[in-house]
């Protein structure tokens, strides 16, 4: 049985789901760049002092993490299955935040 997964508040203490699985979230209030990073087994959020820290802006720093994290993945992938089927490499890659389709080919017509 696989463990549960948990909706993400994005509240410190909460937790964020990476790779299938949940790991902790802290917050600090520091005065340093705003960011999100994954290092030993947690998710660290830091947050200018003067910031006001809402669990939607906690989301928009792990959205943003996320996509910088897939698209080196995502191209790897594309441009290994391209060569082992055979097929061109599309030019270009797009991520975007959909609620309801996953995927998309326009060339072939395939959708």
């Amino acid at each position: 049985m696989s463990p549960e997964i948990l909706k993400p508040t994005f509240k410190d203490g909460s937790t964020l789901l990476y790779l299938g699985k949940n790991y902790p979230l802290k917050i600090f209030t520091r005065e340093a760049r705003n960011s999100l990073g994954f290092m030993d087994g947690q998710f660290i959020v830091n947050i200018w002092p003067s910031k006001n820290v809402t669990a939607q802006y906690v989301e928009k720093l792990y959205e943003y993490w996320l996509m910088k994290i897939a698209r080196p993945v995502l191209k790897n992938k594309v441009e290994t299955y391209s060569e082992e089927l055979g097929i061109s490499k599309p030019e270009k890659i797009v991520i975007k935040r959909l609620k309801n389709k996953w995927g998309g080919m326009v060339k072939m017509e395939i959708r």
